[in-house]
C-alpha cells in the first residue's frame, strides 16, 4: 500500500514537472528533461519521507501538535528543501549560467515560489491524512460522485468492556486509551492493504476493496495482535487496563456514494455492512472475539497463524436466513474477550 502510495506521488509529480519543462522552455524537449531531473532530486526524498519515514522519524512525537503549527514548520523545511533541491538540479542539467545557490536563496521571487508550494503540498498532505488515504484523491476525480457498486470487505471492531473502562479511568484518559490503540488498528490496516472508513464511538470500522490488497486482510489480525502484545504492558502502566477486543468480518456488495453537504463523505451502504456489523454484536453476545461469514473464508486467504472452527448455521439479526458463521482465533495469542480486573492489569 505504502509502496503504491510512493510510486503515484513520484510518477504523478515527475509528470507534471516535465509537463511544466515542457511548456516554459523554447526547446520542449529539454525543457522537460531539466524539468524531470530538478523534480526527481527535490520530489524523491519528500515522496520517501511521507510515503516510509515519516511515521517512524516524527509521528509519534508530533502527533499532539495543532495541526495549524505542524503544517508551517514542516512547509519551513519544506521551503528549505526545494530552494536546495532547486540549486542541486540546476547543476545536474549542466546550465552555465544557473545562478549560485547563494544567489537562488537570494531571489525574492524563487523562495516565495518555493514558500507556496511548500505550503500548499503539505496542507494537501494534511487534508488526506484527515480524511484517510486516498479519499481526497477520490473526491477530487469525483469517482463516488454518483453512487456506484462495489465489493468490498468490511470489518466491525470494538472494546470490550469499554463502559467499565471509561468509568474506572475517567473520560480524558479514556479518550488517550482510546486514541492509542486506533492509531495501531489504523497503521495495522494501512500495513495489510486496508482503510479505516469511520470511528463511531469505541468502535472503528475498517474496509479493503475486494481486488489484490484483500488478498491478505486477514493477515491484519496477527499482525494488530503482534503489536498490541508489544504495547499492552504500557497499557497497563498507563491506563490501567491492558486492550481487549471483539470483531465481524463479512464481505460481498455494497453501493458507495457522496452524501451530504455541508459535511461531505464517502458512505457505503448495504446488506454487506449491515451483516459485519451484526456479527460484531453476535461476537459480543456469545464472548468470543472474532467471527466471520462463510464468504470470508471462501474467498480470502486464511494466514497460517489462524484457525477458523465453525460454528454452524445461526440466526444474525437482520438477516431472514440462518448463515454460516466461523470463529477465528490466534494459534498463538487466541483473540480473548475475557475481562481482567483492575487489579490484575494495573503495575
Amino acid at each position: 500500500m505504502a509502496l503504491q502510495y510512493f510510486a503515484c506521488l513520484v510518477v504523478g509529480g515527475l509528470l507534471l514537472a516535465a509537463l511544466y519543462g515542457a511548456l516554459t522552455d523554447p526547446s520542449p524537449v529539454e525543457g522537460a528533461v531539466n524539468a524531470l531531473i530538478v523534480a526527481a532530486v527535490i520530489g524523491l526524498p519528500l515522496a520517501l519521507y511521507e510515503t516510509h519515514l515519516r511515521r517512524w522519524l516524527v509521528v509519534s512525537a508530533t502527533r499532539r501538535w495543532p495541526f495549524g503549527w505542524l503544517v508551517l514548520i514542516k512547509s519551513a523545511a519544506y521551503t528549505a528543501w526545494i530552494l536546495l533541491g532547486t540549486g542541486i538540479g540546476a547543476r545536474l542539467t549542466h546550465h552555465s549560467d544557473a545562478p549560485p545557490l547563494a544567489d537562488l536563496f537570494a531571489h525574492r521571487e524563487t523562495v516565495v515560489m518555493a514558500m507556496l508550494a511548500a505550503i500548499v503540498v503539505n496542507i494537501l498532505f494534511a487534508v488526506n491524512q484527515l480524511l484517510g488515504p486516498g479519499v481526497l484523491f477520490n473526491f477530487l476525480i469525483g469517482r463516488y460522485r454518483q453512487p456506484r457498486r462495489e465489493e468490498r470487505l468490511f470489518l466491525f471492531l470494538d472494546i470490550c468492556h469499554s463502559t467499565t473502562i471509561a468509568e474506572q479511568i475517567g473520560d480524558l484518559k479514556f479518550h488517550a486509551y482510546l486514541d492509542d490503540f486506533f492509531r495501531m488498528v489504523g497503521q495495522a490496516a494501512h500495513d495489510c492493504g486496508g482503510e479505516v472508513h469511520d470511528y463511531i464511538g469505541d468502535e472503528v470500522i475498517v474496509t479493503w476493496p475486494l481486488d489484490g490488497n484483500a488478498v491478505t486482510a486477514l493477515d491484519f489480525f496477527p499482525l494488530l495482535s503482534q503489536r498490541l502484545a508489544a504495547r499492552q504492558t504500557a497499557f497497563r502502566r498507563t491506563y490501567g487496563y491492558a486492550v481487549t477486543f471483539r470483531a465481524g468480518l463479512h464481505l460481498g456488495p455494497v453501493v458507495a456514494g457522496e452524501v451530504g453537504e455541508l459535511k461531505r463523505k464517502i458512505a457505503f451502504l448495504g446488506d454487506t455492512v449491515n451483516t459485519a456489523a451484526r456479527l460484531e454484536q453476535l461476537a459480543r453476545t456469545r464472548g468470543v472475539g472474532l467471527l466471520a461469514s462463510r464468504s470470508v473464508l471462501d474467498r480470502l486467504r486464511l494466514p497460517p497463524e489462524m484457525t477458523a472452527t465453525s460454528l454452524g448455521l445461526l440466526h444474525v439479526r437482520g438477516k431472514a436466513q440462518p448463515m454460516e458463521v466461523f470463529r477465528l482465533d490466534l494459534r498463538v495469542e487466541p483473540i480473548s474477550v475475557a475481562m481482567r480486573g483492575k487489579s490484575d492489569l494495573a503495575l
